[in-house]
C-alpha cells in the first residue's frame, strides 16, 4: 500500500502537456522522380522475364501483375472468375531475399552475434543495402521495381509540423517518435560499426541515418516473416522480402494469401474472385493507425473490420474526476491505483473496436475499481490491491450487442471518456478541412502533401464514426 502512496505525482504528471517531443524528429525526404508509366511497364516487363528465370510460377491464365494497384506501386488483378482454394502463384525459397540469401550471407553469419537486435531486421537492412547497390544483384530487375522505394509515404518520414498537427489526437505521432528512438539506436550500435568494418561492401550513402530509415521503411512496408518461425530462435531467419507475394496490397476482408510450404510460398485464393477484381492479401489484423503508421494508407470506414480507437488516459481522467461519485483525494488514488496496476498505462485507457470495446478484462476491472464505496476501496487496497472474483462481474459484457446492460454509472463514465476524445478529433478534422496544400513546382511534393491530407482525414473520420456506432450501443 505505500507504494501506491508514495506516487503522488503520477497524476499531475499526465495533465502536462508532451511539449516539443516531436520537434526532435528531423525526417526530411529526399527528393525523388516519379518514373513515367512507360518506364514502369519496362521494369514490370523486366521483372516478369526475372521471375521466369527464377521459376517463379504466375497462373497468366487466372491473373495478371499491373501498374499502379489500389495501394502501393504495383497490383495483381483477376483476368477471369477464380474460385476458392485457387494456386496463383509459386515462390520458390531460392528466389527469395533474405540473410541467408544474398551474397553476403556468409559475412552477416560470421558477424551474427554483433548483429542481433530487437527488431531483428539488422540482418535484411544491410542485405537491401548492399543488394540495392549492386548492378550485379541476383535479385536486380526486382529491386528495380521500387526506384522511388521511399515514394510510399510513412508518417515517420512527414515533416515534423504535419505529423503534430495533422495527427494530433492520434497514437501515431508518440509511435513515430519510439520508433526514430530505435532506429537511431540501432543505427549508432550495431549498423553503423558493421558497415565501418567492412566498407569495401558498400556505397558511401550507407552511412547515412537517412538512407538507412529509407531501407526500415521498405522493409516496413514490404516484407514477410514465416507465421512458423520462432522469432526468438538464434537460427531464424526474420523478415524477408518476398518478390510476387509482396505485389498484392492489403484490405481487411482479403480474397487471397501467402502460405509458407517447406520450399516454396504459395499465393491462394482463400475466396471467390471475380474477373477484373484486385487480388488482396491481409498484412494482419490491423486498425487503420496501425495501416498508416506501418505501410501509409488507411482503409474507408467501415471496411476495415480491424479499425480501433485508443481513448486517451487524459480524456479517461478528466472525466473520471468530472463524475465526482468520490472525494476528489479518492479519485486521484483509484486514478493512481489503476496506473500502479497497469490497467490504464500513461497513453491509453479504453480500447474500442468494431464489436465493442477490445480490452474487455482490463475495462471490467477499471469499473470495479470506479465504482468501489470509499469503504471497500479501502479495504481492497490493504489486501494488496487483489481483483476481485465476485461472479456477479462476471455476467456483465462490453461488446456491443450487450454493453447497454452494465451499470448506469460505468456507462456516464465511458460516455464522457468518449466525448471529450470525440471533440478533441473533431476539432482536429476542422483543422484539416480547412487546410489548402499551397501550389509547389515540385509535383511529386505536391502529391504528397495531398496525400498525407486525405490520409489524416480518413483515419479521424474513421475514428470519429466507430466512436459514434459503440456510443449508440451503449445508449441502446
Amino acid at each position: 500500500m505505500s507504494s501506491l502512496l508514495n506516487k503522488e505525482n503520477m497524476v499531475e504528471d499526465l495533465d502536462e502537456d508532451f511539449g516539443d517531443e516531436l520537434d526532435e524528429i528531423k525526417a526530411k525526404r529526399a527528393k525523388i522522380d516519379e518514373p513515367s508509366e512507360d518506364v514502369q511497364d519496362k521494369k514490370l516487363d523486366a521483372f516478369l522475364d526475372w521471375c521466369k528465370a527464377k521459376e517463379v510460377f504466375i497462373d497468366y491464365n487466372k491473373v495478371k501483375i499491373v501498374c499502379c494497384g489500389t495501394s502501393h506501386n504495383y497490383g495483381m488483378v483477376a483476368i477471369k472468375d477464380i474460385d476458392k482454394d485457387e494456386v496463383l502463384s509459386r515462390i520458390p525459397k531460392s528466389a527469395i531475399l533474405d540473410p541467408s540469401t544474398t551474397q553476403i550471407n556468409e559475412l552477416l553469419a560470421k558477424n551474427s552475434k554483433n548483429l542481433k537486435s530487437k527488431s531483428n531486421w539488422s540482418k535484411l537492412i544491410i542485405s537491401l543495402m548492399f543488394e540495392l547497390n549492386n548492378s550485379n544483384s541476383k535479385w536486380r530487375e526486382y529491386l528495380d521495381c521500387f526506384p522511388n522505394y521511399d515514394l510510399f509515404d510513412l508518417p515517420m518520414f512527414w515533416e515534423t509540423s504535419e505529423l503534430k498537427s495533422w495527427l494530433e489526437n492520434t497514437c501515431i505521432p508518440r509511435n513515430v517518435i519510439i520508433d526514430l528512438d530505435n532506429m537511431k539506436n540501432e543505427f549508432e550500435s550495431i549498423i553503423k560499426p558493421f558497415l565501418d568494418q567492412n566498407k569495401q561492401y558498400f556505397e558511401e550513402k550507407c552511412f547515412s541515418f537517412e538512407y538507412y530509415k529509407k531501407i526500415v521503411g521498405f522493409i516496413m512496408a514490404y516484407s514477410f516473416r514465416d507465421p512458423n518461425e520462432d522469432p526468438d530462435d538464434p537460427s531464424a531467419i526474420g523478415p524477408m522480402m518476398v518478390p510476387v507475394g509482396d505485389v498484392l496490397n492489403h484490405i481487411a476482408k482479403n480474397n487471397a494469401q501467402i502460405r509458407f510450404e517447406k520450399n516454396e510460398l504459395l499465393v491462394v485464393s482463400i475466396t471467390p474472385i471475380k474477373k477484373n477484381e484486385e487480388v488482396f492479401n491481409t498484412y494482419g489484423e490491423h486498425s487503420n493507425s496501425d495501416l498508416l503508421h506501418m505501410y501509409g494508407f488507411v482503409e474507408i470506414f467501415p471496411h476495415n473490420t480491424f479499425d480501433a480507437v485508443e481513448i486517451p488516459t487524459k480524456c479517461f481522467i478528466e472525466a473520471f474526476r468530472k463524475e465526482k461519485i468520490d472525494p476528489i483525494e479518492v479519485a486521484n488514488k483509484k486514478i493512481e491505483t489503476l496506473l500502479e496496476m497497469e490497467l490504464i498505462d500513461r497513453t491509453a485507457s479504453i480500447i474500442i473496436g468494431h464489436d465493442g470495446i477490445l480490452n474487455e478484462e482490463e475495462c471490467l476491472h477499471i469499473f470495479q475499481i470506479y465504482s468501489m464505496p470509499v469503504d471497500d476501496f479501502s479495504e481492497f487496497l490493504e489486501n494488496d490491491c487483489e481483483l476481485l472474483s465476485d461472479e456477479e462481474w462476471d455476467n456483465f459484457s462490453l461488446l456491443n450487442e450487450n454493453i447497454y446492460k452494465i451499470p448506469i454509472d460505468w456507462k456516464d463514465l465511458i460516455r464522457d471518456s468518449c466525448n471529450l476524445h470525440t471533440n478533441h478529433l473533431k476539432m482536429t478534422l476542422e483543422k484539416l478541412n480547412a487546410i489548402e496544400p499551397e501550389a509547389v513546382d515540385d509535383q511529386i511534393k505536391q502529391k504528397k502533401k495531398i496525400q498525407r491530407l486525405k490520409s489524416a482525414k480518413l483515419l479521424i473520420d474513421s475514428q470519429l464514426k466507430l466512436i459514434h456506432n459503440f456510443i449508440t450501443c451503449l445508449d441502446k
